[in-house]
């Protein structure tokens, strides 16, 4: 590290990085051990879940698929409800505070990849990765 600009780019971008990545994976296990089974009986309608349900009996990673399968029903809900994944009742019937966090959740997944992204790029650029 050259000078304090690169300094906090790598605290600024690393620490959003590991943070959100953090409260993701927390989020997925209070999600795995606590909400799923609200979660299926309220998506009970829609063939999305119910094809991929019985990966759910292979252990932690079936379970952790499902929710991220069920993340991205959530996050594109009108392109799942086009491609039948999600059916319209049961996402309009869905609790919204539940919702709102698998969304909020689902959303600092993909800002940590992003921060990482942006990392990695900014390493390449600055001259750090080789």
């Amino acid at each position: 590290m050259r000078n304090d600009d690169e300094v906090l780019f790598v605290l600024v971008t690393g620490g959003m990085f590991f943070g959100l990545g953090f409260i993701f994976i927390v989020g997925q296990l209070y999600l795995a051990c606590f909400q799923l089974k609200k979660i299926i009986g309220c998506l009970s309608n829609s063939r999305g879940v119910l094809l991929r349900k019985p990966l759910m009996d292979d252990g932690v990673f079936g379970v952790f698929f499902m929710l991220i399968c069920m993340g991205a029903f959530f996050m594109f809900p009108s392109k799942s409800i086009r491609c039948g994944n999600l059916d319209e009742n049961d996402y309009l019937s869905f609790p919204r505070g539940l919702l709102s966090c698998i969304k909020f959740l689902y959303a600092a997944g993909v800002g940590g990849g992003v921060a990482m992204f942006v990392l990695f790029f900014g390493g390449k650029y600055m001259g750090w990765i080789e």
